[in-house]
């Protein structure tokens, strides 16, 4: 087992309610633009159904080198 180093970047963000935060692989953020993401984030759905969906979009870019997609989506309901 090797290890590696990692280098967290931090940053402070205010939160409201409604947000909602991404945390993905890069197989999926390496492959979808931004705006595909926003759009797939900014409907109503729930947020094992928007990490789904922000996943097959990603399998079905065709891209050969895609090894991995993964997402967690969270929404914020209260501060």
């Amino acid at each position: 087992c090797t290890a590696h180093r990692i280098d967290p970047q931090l940053e402070v963000h205010s939160l409201e309610p409604d947000d909602r935060l991404l945390l993905c692989s890069d197989g999926l953020y390496d492959v979808l633009d931004l705006d595909t993401i926003a759009v797939c984030l900014g409907s109503g759905d729930q947020p094992e159904t928007l990490a789904k969906a922000l996943v097959q979009k990603a399998l079905q870019s065709g891209r050969p080198d895609l090894d991995n997609s993964t997402a967690l989506v969270a929404i914020v309901k209260q501060i």
